[in-house]
């Protein structure tokens, strides 16, 4: 019994001192464990003693008014300054400019009444002008409208005039065109700068007949008047077919106008012809009576015929049957 109880004393002091190892190695942990974490502590306080202060005292001690917007704001003035220096630099220039004009003017010595009237027109004119609206077009330019021959004829020639100067060339031209044997064809000068066919005064019959109407025939006769081309074999030939509107004293012009033919100068392409008889002779063409001068044995001449209330006018006997035949074919129509 009593080693038993020796035995347990010794296991119950052998325990004892265990436990009291293990208890110090538990306070010795604890202890390490405490001063690890102190020791971080005091390196967190050192970091934060030697982070600099800027950020602090950015906050706190600057004031409202030295943040970056309002200094952006503090900015503004100087270029203010700049606008208005270059308003004041524009002003100076322009006074300079207009003393210099000024100076031109005086100098030049120009009407100011003048130049101020036309700047005065140009601005009323501006403003008289009225505006087209957007969806309406300009008008277009008439067409040109051919006159209606006084005869039946085959074609219409149009031989356009720019000047009138040139009117006796393009006539002579215009007669040497290609057509059909034995066909009347109508010519028609469109006047370009008028869009219109020329007045029977504005014709230079000289140029295709060798001479010139009396000025004291032309009142006697209407507007209506037909300028034709009649080929045949010995060559083109021209036919003027006109209306009467005034006969009286018209037998006693037409005399007076044969006496001018036989004096003066018959003049035919720029060749003066002389007539093959020094006088007019008188013939029947389906009783028609007509006046002839004969200028060539190839059928040339100046033949002329006042019948009803027309006047007819042919270089060539030929052409002047040709005109009356179809003068009676119109009227039958």
């Amino acid at each position: 019994m009593a080693e038993n109880f020796l035995k347990k004393e010794e296991e119950l002091t052998h325990f004892r001192r265990e436990d009291i190892k293990t208890m110090d190695k538990d306070i010795a942990v604890i202890r390490d464990r405490e001063a690890r974490i102190e020791r971080e502590k005091i390196i967190q306080l050192n970091r934060l003693q030697t982070k600099p202060k800027q950020g602090i005292e950015d906050i706190t001690v600057k004031p409202p008014e030295e943040l970056p917007i309002e200094q952006s704001t503090e900015q503004e003035p100087p270029k203010t300054l700049k606008k208005k220096n270059y308003s004041k630099k524009f002003i100076v220039r322009g006074f300079i400019a207009l003393a210099f004009i000024a100076l031109i003017f005086y100098a030049t010595k120009l009407p100011w009444d003048k130049i101020k009237n036309y700047f005065v027109e140009l601005i009323e004119t501006e403003e008289v002008q009225p505006e087209l609206p957007p969806d309406e077009e300009p008008e277009k330019p008439a067409e040109f409208i051919a006159p209606v021959s006084l005869v039946a004829v085959q074609s219409t020639i149009i031989s356009e005039v720019d000047n009138k100067e040139e009117t006796a060339n393009i006539l002579r031209q215009t007669l040497n065109q290609e057509v059909p044997q034995d066909s009347l064809n109508q010519i028609v000068l469109k006047y370009v700068p008028e869009n219109r066919a020329l007045k029977l005064d504005e014709i230079p019959l000289i140029s295709i007949f060798g001479t010139e109407l009396l000025p004291e025939i032309y009142p006697k006769l209407g507007d209506d008047y037909t300028l034709a081309l009649y080929s045949q074999t010995q060559g083109p030939r021209a036919v003027f077919i006109g209306k009467v509107k005034d006969s009286q004293d018209l037998i006693i012009l037409f005399n007076s106008w044969e006496t001018e033919i036989l004096n003066g100068n018959i003049v035919i392409g720029q060749e003066n012809i002389q007539p093959l008889n020094p006088y007019f002779k008188t013939s029947f063409y389906k009783n028609v009576g007509l006046r002839y001068l004969t200028l060539s044995k190839d059928d040339l001449g100046i033949c002329y015929a006042y019948f009803e209330d027309y006047f007819v006018i042919s270089s060539s006997f030929d052409g002047f049957k040709k005109a009356i035949d179809n003068i009676q074919l119109t009227k039958v129509d």
